[in-house]
């Protein structure tokens, strides 16, 4: 593994950090692909060709820099969100009990549908999760995911008519 290691720390590094635009990152995303590798080959996998092993490597480098990327962009949304919020004004006493009221009124919807649904449609239309991740969280596939959170939305509006 030490090897393997010295052998392709640099290129990884380098690719990540074309890919982050930040050493530090690109540091961490090289680390979680070496920790992949060290998974896989905990689980009995050998890459007997280095073919294999260099495309392994790289296709692992690039997924966990575009996780990092997302999870960035969602930070940075989050933070944006919450400065907008902080500079709005309170809520007046007609519009908390209003949102209270959809509340309550979502939260007995949420209840009258399939967990899945539901979890999906959450996890997807209200944080923006991709359907991979979902599909993830769920056991599931991205197309299951996907028909999961449709089927969720298309059932909350039929029980909130």
């Amino acid at each position: 593994m030490e090897e393997i290691f010295r052998k392709y720390r640099r290129a990884l590094f380098f690719d990540a950090k074309n890919r982050l635009e930040d050493e530090h990152l690109a540091e961490d995303c090289v680390q979680e692909t070496f920790l992949c590798l060290y998974e896989k080959m905990l689980r009995g996998v050998s890459f007997d060709d280095e073919g294999k092993l260099s495309a392994f490597l790289f296709r692992t480098n690039s997924i966990v820099a575009a996780k990092m990327k997302r999870e960035l962009a969602r930070a940075v949304r989050a933070e944006e969100k919450s400065a907008i919020n902080e500079e709005e004004e309170p809520d007046s006493v007609e519009a908390r009990f209003l949102r209270d009221e959809l509340g309550k009124e979502l939260d007995e919807a949420l209840r009258s549908i399939p967990l899945h649904h539901a979890v999906a449609a959450i996890c997807h239309y209200g944080y923006a999760q991709p359907y991979a991740e979902v599909g993830d969280r769920l056991g599931k596939s991205a197309d299951t995911a996907r028909k999961y959170a449709a089927r969720g939305i298309k059932e909350l509006k039929e029980e909130m008519k």
